[in-house]
């Protein structure tokens, strides 16, 4: 796993979960659609922002546009802070307005509550896009989640286009897989490269952490990739979920309820209430992990369809890698059905 994979369109591996931002991101690099400038570009870490603006501004320059400027929201902020200091600000602004025909700003998050900061980055791209420039802006969340931003530069940087990147689905997470351990010419066994794609379902930095946990191991052990060592990786991999065990729904559903204090009925009544909505995402997702059944059989259990339950798995996964109270939940519920599992495979 020596060799780093460039960042460019041809390597970024595509799905529905990122489709939308991927286009868009041509499209803006090559000047070859309107309505899509400014871009911004949301999603949580890990999930391919920082692949697609860097992509994004090497293929611009490759297009003509020389004058282009990337750099995240922190030194931005830095830099602009240093100008005032040193009463440089006219060459600040002539670097950032009149020597910049592509802004490329990653992590807009950064500048909540620095309102000075805001300011100046809202005229900054109102030049640019008043001269014909083109904006590229990342960030966490989608910007009417930023309000700690000014709301004439949320509504600014989200005139354009507003594309979210999902974690991957199974296909795209098999993919990544199989083109970052051919690109450090790591042979994974078919039955390990199906383990991986099963056990983390994340973002792409999760899949990219355990496959270098696992490579890395196999190296130093002088071992072969085996699905006994891929088991070794995945469960020392922070929040990588255990091995698929066969229970029933409503044993899973079972414990969830008493977990939160609660009983399988309301789970699958049609409240939508915080106290049941959350506690029948959790019991969906589980039920995904440790029982054989398909999303609509889950679904049905549950009262809810099969695209209730993609959505849940979705919302739940983003869910755990943003928010660490969510991912204690989704711990602890896994011990109690581990120990579950145990007893049923007790002689």
């Amino acid at each position: 796993m020596q060799r780093a994979l460039p960042y460019s369109f041809e390597t970024f591996v595509v799905g529905p979960c990122n489709a939308l931002a991927r286009e868009a991101s041509i499209a803006l690099a090559r000047g070859s659609q309107a309505g899509v400038c400014p871009l911004y570009l949301a999603g949580a870490q890990g999930l391919g922002k920082t692949h697609l603006v860097r992509a994004l501004a090497a293929e611009a320059q490759r297009q003509g546009l020389e004058r282009t400027l990337y750099t995240s929201a922190e030194s931005f902020t830095s830099e602009f802070l240093a100008s005032i200091r040193a009463q440089k600000m006219p060459g600040f602004k002539r670097r950032f307005r009149e020597q910049c025909e592509l802004l490329v700003m990653e992590d807009v998050q950064f500048l909540a509550g620095k309102k000075a900061t805001q300011l100046e980055l809202f005229h900054i791209v109102q030049h640019l896009l008043d001269a014909g420039g083109r904006v590229v802006v990342t960030a966490d969340r989608e910007p009417r989640e930023l309000t700690e931003l000014d709301s004439r530069l949320r509504s600014q940087i989200a005139g354009g286009l507003v594309a979210v990147l999902e974690p991957p689905d199974a296909r795209v997470r098999r993919e990544i897989l199989r083109q970052k351990a051919a690109a450090g010419g790591v042979r994974l066994p078919d039955e390990c490269l199906d383990r991986l794609v099963d056990g983390v379902r994340g973002s792409v930095r999760d899949l990219e952490g355990v496959l270098i946990q696992l490579v890395a191991t196999a190296s130093l052990l002088k071992r072969p990739i085996d699905l006994r060592l891929t088991e070794d990786a995945l469960r020392k991999i922070a929040g990588a979920p255990a091995p698929r065990a066969t229970l029933e729904i409503s044993e899973v559903v079972g414990v969830v309820a008493t977990f939160f204090k609660t009983t399988p009925a309301a789970l699958a009544a049609r409240s939508r209430r915080r106290d049941v909505l959350l506690p029948r995402q959790l019991a969906m997702v589980l039920s995904r992990r440790y029982t054989e059944a398909s999303l609509q059989r889950i679904g049905e259990a549950l009262g809810r369809d099969h695209p209730a339950v993609s959505h849940a798995l979705k919302t739940v996964e983003r869910g755990m890698l943003e928010r660490a109270p969510l991912r204690y939940q989704v711990e602890a519920l896994a011990e109690r059905l581990d120990e579950l599992v145990t007893r049923h495979s007790a002689p």
